[in-house]
């Protein structure tokens, strides 16, 4: 057994959860370790100090501090006006309890107001609704093979589609290149549409073709359209 597992049952010791027998297989080790003694010394020497430490206790509880705070105020007020109040005094425990309840529930909800939550975790892709449709991307072509500089995700967000440079490059979601088509021997205005998760089609407005990509196989065919 390490000696990072014989800390454990140094701890353990320590906390009086060994029963006897462990006890002397701890010893046997500690007389052969002197890693494991020296620090099994350090241990016991501070738990002794840290039980001879004396016991904190709170000079005034948070409930008697406001009932303190509220009788301050209300005497205050009433030797201001030259009025005796002694309303406070016939409070039931209910009542100051419920006072307490609303003044921590004021400090909750203002810590919650000043750190509002995040919508999703730092870090992970944004979801496929967030970003232009299929529909939305294909209104965007223009002429001679240029394309939006966002591309078309496809249905499930894991790739995203883009012409370059008269051709079609595929990256997943870390950017990595997935596909990447030869250049297009004459300039064309391109449509790119994804047929399902894996596969892209893209037709060619002055050929009338369209070439189909599936991207596992890494293939491209090429087909009239209809």
């Amino acid at each position: 057994m390490s000696c990072a597992k014989w800390e454990v049952w140094i701890h353990r010791e320590l906390d009086g959860d060994l029963s006897p027998p462990e006890k002397e297989v701890l010893e046997r080790h500690l007389s052969s370790c002197s890693s494991c003694r020296n620090a099994a010394e350090h241990l016991r020497s501070l738990s002794r100090m840290l039980s001879e430490l004396p016991r904190m206790e709170p000079t005034i509880s948070l409930t008697d501090q406001v009932l303190q705070e509220i009788e301050a105020s209300t005497e205050s007020t009433a030797s201001s006006s030259g009025i005796r109040i002694g309303w406070f005094r016939g409070w039931s425990w209910t009542g100051v309890i419920a006072v307490c309840l609303v003044i921590v529930w004021f400090a909750v909800g203002s810590e919650k107001t000043s750190n509002p939550p995040l919508n999703h975790s730092a870090g992970s892709p944004a979801p496929p609704s967030q970003t232009l449709s299929s529909f939305q991307m294909e209104k965007s072509n223009l002429p001679n093979g240029i394309f939006s500089e966002k591309g078309i995700p496809s249905p499930d967000g894991r790739y995203i589609a883009q012409v370059r440079d008269q051709c079609v490059i595929i990256r997943d979601q870390k950017g990595h290149i997935q596909f990447q088509s030869p250049p297009w021997e004459t300039k064309s205005e391109v449509r790119l549409h994804w047929k399902d998760h894996d596969t892209l089609s893209i037709r060619f407005k002055n050929t009338n073709t369209e070439r189909k990509i599936h991207i596992p196989s890494r293939k491209e065919h090429k087909e009239p359209t209809s």
